[in-house]
């Protein structure tokens, strides 16, 4: 559960200044306080660029009530690039590595369920992933230049410079690259343009994180020292688990790609076993590309050993893997169906299992592919299928009940409405599903943990005096409303248990009206298996669902109409 809230509270740090840098409203995790500064706003200006095209559209087109649509053009954006950038990576891989890995390659990534979560998340872990896609495949085709600014962007544009490490390999390819054929004064020149590359990105990043946060500021430096450097602080505040996490993430999201991304060692050295080798002029081809292949696959097992490595873990800290392990899987299939090949090639028509051999190099691509693809397509319905009520219950109510509500003859422009969330506060996907007069607020329940609050109505976080924050996760009283001043609640109705909040509505059930629900499962009574998975037919009869309810005050809330009122 722990880890869970972790993960809410990053992607709203992440989506929830995007409205404030655009427009100045909405709520902020501790990460954006200027005391901590960790979160860089220069990260965010494509998408308010994005946000800011995307409504001038569409009220172009007579759509005047646009955040929903605002928000998925946003995560739109990012999904075309991501989409982009896997093409131009299946280009250079074709190109570099042989066709077969190319295809491979774009098929592993196109049909991961991993892929789908992660390319229109709003989440540097996710940008980082695009970034350094484009760059792998830039690496590819020899641009060292463009490889290198885009790796800067990568490091210091995302705000996530942790992914510094994925950079290694390329660096010393690079230098190696320069020495060879240019010698030390190329090795120069590429230092150089290294350095105007990330001087020029860290300057940008740093005047415009200073000016929205009012005082000097580089999150870039900050959130190292916060995670590497700070004794008793750091992200272990917010959940530990085991190494078998990542290894059930892997294989949830990425299927055989990650086994097979493992194996390419291993099946190198098989491929390098001189009884089935061909001649010498072949033998140092096929050591030169898989050497290539080696080296583009290094970047995730340097990244995967950083996190196994850590005690907090999270499935976005594994996106910037992903591209790597697609290539190292793509290879590691070429390179062990070549070798299956061979062998069946060297024995006699007569061998026992050498028709089992042929069939098995001939439909090793496809095969994998199939279940790569398959695997891909069931997590992605179990993600569509089990977890977005809330998105719907919200969605309902933008476009009906609250619109509705806000556009009566008595509503005042001073008018504001307040929708409160409990336990489910975790699970509140943006602020781009409330029309701009309705207030998110939180119930007191069992987290004792630091939540988000409004950013200051006039200067955002860079509001003197500063807003009551720390970094120790710890709770915040402030944060909390009380029931009777709620106009919605937002909330889930379990079979077997009852949410602190649904217990406290039940105390006065005249005054709450059920509005709309949606149904999410229920992940404690749910199969393991078959909640990681839906498959047709078999899952209704393993899983079980709990429903999202938006409840609607019948009778005015104890706060009044505003909160200027309340002041």
């Amino acid at each position: 559960m722990l880890l869970a809230y972790s993960f809410a509270q990053t992607a709203r740090a992440a989506a929830a200044p995007l409205p404030c840098a655009a427009s100045g409203y909405h709520r902020a995790t501790w990460e954006y306080a200027p005391q901590f500064a960790l979160r860089s706003y220069a990260y965010l200006l494509p998408s308010v660029l994005v946000e800011h095209l995307t409504s001038f559209v569409l009220t172009l087109a007579g759509f005047f009530d646009t955040k929903f649509f605002v928000w998925m053009g946003i995560r739109g954006f990012w999904a075309v690039l991501s989409a982009a950038a896997e093409v131009h990576l299946y280009k250079a891989a074709k190109t570099r590595l042989g066709g077969r890995v190319g295809i491979l390659t774009l098929l592993l990534s196109g049909g991961s369920a991993g892929m789908f979560s992660a390319a229109p998340a709003l989440l540097p872990s996710s940008t980082a992933m695009i970034l350094t896609t484009i760059m792998t495949a830039l690496w590819m085709e020899w641009k060292w230049n463009a490889a290198i600014f885009v790796g800067a962007l990568c490091v210091l544009g995302t705000g996530w410079p942790f992914v510094a490490v994925l950079m290694i390999p390329f660096t010393w390819n690079c230098l190696r690259d320069a020495m060879t054929t240019g010698g030390a004064s190329r090795v120069a020149a590429r230092i150089t343009w290294g350095l105007i590359c990330f001087g020029a990105v860290g300057a940008v990043t740093y005047a415009v994180d200073s000016s929205y946060y009012g005082t000097s500021a580089w999150p870039n430096f900050n959130i190292v020292k916060y995670n590497a450097l700070s004794q008793g602080k750091g992200d272990e505040l917010y959940g530990v688990e085991p190494w078998t996490y990542y290894v059930k993430n892997l294989l949830i999201n990425t299927s055989c790609a990650a086994p097979l991304a493992l194996l390419l060692p291993v099946v190198m050295l098989l491929n390098r076993w001189d009884r089935f080798k061909p001649s010498l002029l072949v033998r140092k081809m096929e050591f030169t590309r898989s050497r290539a292949m080696l080296m583009f696959a290094m970047p995730a097992y340097l990244w995967l050993a950083v996190m196994f490595a850590k005690p907090h873990k999270e499935e976005r800290f594994l996106y910037p893997a992903y591209p790597f392990l697609f290539v190292g899987a793509a290879a590691a299939v070429d390179t062990l169906t070549l070798l299956l090949a061979r062998v069946e090639a060297r024995l006699p028509p007569s061998a026992m299992g050498k028709q089992v051999l042929k069939d098995v190099h001939l439909m090793l691509s496809s095969g994998v592919v199939a279940f790569a693809l398959g695997m891909g397509s069931i997590r992605a319905m179990a993600v569509t299928t089990y977890h977005t009520g809330h998105c719907g219950v919200l969605k309902q109510a933008f476009n009906s009940e609250l619109r509705a509500r806000l556009a009566q003859p008595d509503s005042s422009a001073a008018q504001r409405l307040s929708l409160c969330v409990g336990e489910d506060w975790h699970r509140f996907p943006s602020s781009y599903f409330l029309p701009d007069k309705v207030e998110l607020r939180f119930i007191k329940t069992g987290y004792t943990g630091q939540l988000p609050q409004p950013f200051s109505a006039d200067k955002g976080t860079s509001a003197v005096p500063r807003q009551p924050f720390n970094d120790l996760n710890k709770e915040e009283t402030s944060r909390y409303t009380a029931l009777s001043d709620c106009d919605y609640v937002m909330d889930t109705i379990w079979r077997t248990r009852t949410t602190d909040l649904i217990a406290e509505m039940k105390k006065s059930p005249e005054d709450w009206g059920k509005v709309t629900g949606r149904r999410i499962i229920d992940t404690q009574l749910s199969d393991p298996a078959l909640r990681a998975f839906y498959i047709p037919f078999l899952s209704r009869s393993f899983v079980v669902y709990g429903q999202v309810t938006l409840f609607r005050r019948l009778k005015p809330a104890k706060g009044g109409k505003s909160r200027k009122d309340k002041k």
